[in-house]
């Protein structure tokens, strides 16, 4: 499918150079289609903006071939990572799940879910701080979050245990 939007695009782009640069190429065109679409006065006339309107779409074919099926590719990539983050995580492998939730705030700064697992994980190995520090930039992005909540009073309550003793 990409590979037929991405001829489709180039074919309308080369189209719509032809009518900008080449209007003697249109008119040959245009002998061999005007039965059916083209009128020479009409082709002559609108040239400038048919060209820009067949430029205008390749462009946005190529968007959609090249460029939309990279973000769906890095959104499956976070998924992934997420998914094998959490597992480390549940088999105690703290610090392959916070590299690995580095890893998807880097390419999404904003991810809920890996900050709250960084904090958690945080919490788990007893940096309160740094834990506190990530589950506040969770809360931030989803203020009504109860999970972040709940965490973030456990991380008060150590924090005064510790300071009790």
């Amino acid at each position: 499918m990409n590979t037929l939007l991405l001829i489709v695009s180039s074919l309308l782009f080369i189209i719509g150079l032809g009518y900008l640069y080449a209007p003697n190429l249109i008119l040959i065109l245009n002998n061999w289609m005007r039965k059916v679409l083209f009128n020479d006065t009409k082709v002559l006339f609108y040239r400038k903006k048919i060209g820009s309107i067949y430029i205008l779409i390749s462009l946005i074919l190529v968007y959609g071939s090249l460029i939309l099926p990279s973000q769906k590719f890095s959104q499956q990539t976070v998924r992934k990572k997420l998914i094998k983050a959490y597992s480390n995580f549940y088999s105690n492998k703290y610090e392959q799940a916070q590299f690995l939730c580095q890893e998807i705030l880097n390419i999404e700064p904003k991810n809920i879910k890996a900050l709250e697992l960084l904090g958690r994980i945080y919490f788990v190995t007893g940096e309160y701080k740094k834990s506190e520090i990530f589950l506040n930039k969770a809360l931030s992005i989803s203020p009504n979050n109860t999970n972040i909540k709940i965490m973030l009073q456990n991380i008060k309550l150590k924090s005064e245990n510790i300071k009790k003793k």
